[in-house]
């Protein structure tokens, strides 16, 4: 039995969604003087700012985003580990609470969006 995959357009407001995960998380990292990172959350929130801008769905760019951003929490990447280092009173417990639950939320709505980017056919 062989699959092939053909795309599927995704609504734009996944993308949307996306963006301001994104934008959420560069804001954070940036509260917690992780500059670096924070631009390149900021980078990828203006890459899905321009794919969802696009009066057509564009498969291709959605995908390369999708695997960039995937890329930053593979095992070999520095940022996998990468929690914001603060103190561990006050502001900084919250900074590293709300990025863990950001990431988690990033990684969720990745995975959703490479779903919906592949239907599988038999």
């Amino acid at each position: 039995m062989s699959m092939r995959s053909i795309p599927q357009k995704i609504e734009k407001w996944r993308i949307r969604e996306l963006a301001l995960v994104l934008s959420e998380l560069g804001e954070l990292l940036k509260s917690g003087n992780n500059i670096e990172w924070a631009n390149v959350f900021f980078h990828f929130q203006q890459e899905a700012e321009i794919i969802s801008l696009k009066p057509h769905f564009d498969i291709d760019l959605t995908n390369k985003l999708v695997r960039n951003i995937k890329t930053c929490f593979s095992s070999f990447n520095s940022y996998k580990n990468n929690i914001p280092s603060m103190d561990s009173t006050g502001k900084g417990v919250k900074i590293i609470k709300d990025f863990c639950e950001l990431k988690d939320r990033l990684i969720q709505l990745l995975n959703k969006i490479e779903s919906l980017l592949e239907e599988k056919i038999h």
